[in-house]
């Protein structure tokens, strides 16, 4: 390659780069905890600032995924940054290293550090909203069903859930059927503990307003979320279910494009931000 070829590649990166950040910024790879996977990366509009944060934790089966992976962000930062919103992608430790009940104490420091980071943008720390999807969408609703794993550490309330097509809001149910074998892998053999990372068995009152998204291409994410959406409504809390005819993949991917599943999701984050 000549120089002058050389020279319009270089130009050509910065021009892309530009264009691409054209409406946000990056921060990238924040540490929360020291080690190698527990770092955040926060998106930062460039203007029009709405003081509102979307807090998304990636899928991967509990053993694999990253935060900068584009099926997690791209559309979703795309849509939502561009109104405004702060939109924050964690990592966290994965297995075998650590079992899934630290990994929801380990989405919960990252929480907890990006409520004390954008103090500095006079950002509350009760207007983050959750997302995860798959496993993340797993430990989100933990996180919102046993809030005490949040709050012993410092976190604060934060304003709504969206958990996106998982099917293990009830683990027992999970493991006391025909199931894959990630399943054991991520819950073991232990029925106390299947409990103890179960949401629908650690939703024990009001939480906060939560909208469960399922695929309706697999029939037991939507059956738990009915039945986890039954349980939460008997104590008060305001829950929503939102069937989408999208598979476990493309749910998570498609969220953020021009669509009538973006706007539902863009109007339960509405309402909850009023």
């Amino acid at each position: 390659m000549n120089k002058q070829n050389i020279l319009f590649a270089i130009i050509f990166f910065f021009l892309n780069n530009l264009l691409a950040d054209e409406n946000f910024s990056v921060k990238k790879d924040l540490k929360y905890m020291n080690n190698t996977l527990t770092s955040l990366d926060i998106y930062m509009p460039k203007k029009d600032l709405n003081k509102k944060v979307i807090f998304m934790v990636h899928g991967g089966a509990w053993r694999l995924g990253d935060k900068a992976s584009e099926l997690v962000v791209k559309n979703k930062v795309d849509f939502w940054v561009s109104k405004g919103f702060i939109f924050i992608s964690t990592n966290y430790r994965l297995l075998p290293q650590i079992d899934v009940y630290t990994q929801a104490i380990d989405v919960a420091n990252a929480l907890k550090f990006s409520q004390d980071y954008l103090k500095k943008y006079k950002i509350k720390s009760e207007d983050f909203i959750l997302m995860g999807h798959s496993a993340g969408a797993h430990l989100i609703s933990l996180l919102t069903t046993n809030s005490k794993i949040a709050y012993d550490i410092g976190v604060k309330k934060w304003l709504g859930s969206i958990s996106i097509d998982t099917a293990a809001l009830n683990v027992p149910v999970i493991m006391n059927n025909k199931h894959k074998k990630l399943y054991d892998k991520a819950f073991g053999s232990d029925e106390n503990y299947w409990k103890k990372v179960s949401p629908y068995h650690q939703l024990k009152g009001k939480i906060v307003p939560f909208l469960a998204i399922c695929s309706t291409k697999r029939k037991i994410s939507c059956s738990q979320s009915e039945q986890f959406s039954n349980k939460a409504k008997s104590y008060g809390s305001s829950t929503d279910i939102l069937k989408i005819n999208l598979n476990h993949r493309d749910i998570n991917k498609n969220l953020g494009l021009d669509s009538s599943y973006t706007q539902a999701v863009n109007k339960f984050i509405n309402e909850i931000s009023k």
